[in-house]
């Protein structure tokens, strides 16, 4: 990240770029690196190609219009429904879809837009980073021979086309200009269906932590102006605890990002005190779409995915009493 970071603050000052760009570096690589984590070359080449090209079409849909809106949920859809064809285009759709994640985040920053083809090599750039560091810590397989499995995709595109669709409409009526949260949310409940059980923890876990995100947020970025260089150093921090704590908890995770967006938005001016009603309202207007999207509409059905706690009490319920024999 700081290196995406670094190199594209470097190139503003010779190209014509404005600060979204920088932004955007940042995003395109965290997104980029688990979706590139122990991919081979043959994946890797293909991701070289895709990533460019689809961002700088994801960076015009941008304006959250009507148009943008419809394309944008049929792309995110598209990428998920590629995934019926095997393992390289489940690998695709998931670096595809990356930069379309990019612009609901770009769509809450207050600031000016880049023109051309700069979105594209800014995407080279974050996509050189992230493959030097998967070199040199071991992540880079060598080609392996892709086969082809059934998969649920034409299911889990239905549920993510209706629940972008309803969060688009429901985010502008009701959130007005603060619509990415309401879709940011559902499209993260959505993601990844397993079945009904693992959309309401994921969207539990997100509410939670969006929750506790927020409010770590609004209780320290009072101490920061706008444009104040600590609130990036803050972002940075919050993302590599979260990328760490990830495994062992999604919560963890939408804690730290909720909390570095609203450091984020802080930094261009937009204080989280006054916006928390708003955010914690679209993060749960979000997780409520997407769960029903992805309960009614075509559920995913198979084995229950439970949580790992709810499991181990399972499991520990279920045993049979063992009775030692009486005394002789």
């Amino acid at each position: 990240m700081l290196a995406s970071y670094g190199s594209v603050v470097l190139l503003t000052h010779v190209a014509p770029l404005r600060v979204d760009m920088v932004v955007l570096a940042v995003v395109l690589t965290v997104t980029l690196e688990r979706t590139q984590r122990g991919a081979d070359l043959v994946n890797r080449g293909i991701a070289l190609v895709v990533f460019p090209v689809v961002a700088v079409g994801a960076y015009e849909l941008m304006n959250g219009d009507f148009i943008g809106s419809a394309a944008f949920t049929v792309a995110v859809s598209a990428t998920i429904w590629v995934r019926r064809f095997g393992p390289r285009f489940t690998k695709a759709g998931m670096v595809a879809t990356a930069p379309l994640l990019s612009t609901l985040i770009l769509s809450g920053v207050p600031v000016g837009r880049t023109p051309g083809l700069w979105p594209a090599l800014v995407a080279v750039i974050a996509f050189a980073w992230v493959t030097l560091a998967h070199a040199l810590t071991g992540q880079v397989k060598p080609t392996e021979t892709a086969t082809r499995r059934s998969r649920v995709s034409n299911r889990m595109a239905a549920q993510m086309a209706v629940s972008l669709a309803a969060a688009f409409v429901v985010g502008h009526v009701v959130q007005g200009e603060h619509w990415p949260w309401v879709v940011l949310t559902a499209f993260i409940v959505c993601s990844g269906n397993r079945g009904r059980v693992d959309v309401l923890n994921k969207s539990i876990l997100r509410v939670l932590g969006a929750g506790v995100g927020t409010a770590i947020a609004t209780l320290f970025s009072g101490w920061f102006g706008p444009l104040d260089a600590m609130q990036v150093v803050a972002i940075f921090v919050l993302l590599a605890i979260g990328m760490w704590l990830r495994p062992a908890s999604y919560a963890y995770w939408a804690c730290c990002v909720t909390a570095a967006l609203a450091f984020l938005y802080g930094y261009f001016g937009q204080t989280a005190t006054d916006l928390l009603p708003t955010r914690l309202g679209g993060i749960l207007l979000g997780g409520v779409i997407g769960v029903t999207a992805s309960w009614f509409v075509l559920p995913v059905r198979g084995v229950a995915t439970l949580p790992a706690w709810l499991e181990r009490a399972c499991a520990m319920v279920s045993r049979p009493i063992r009775r030692d024999p009486p005394t002789p």
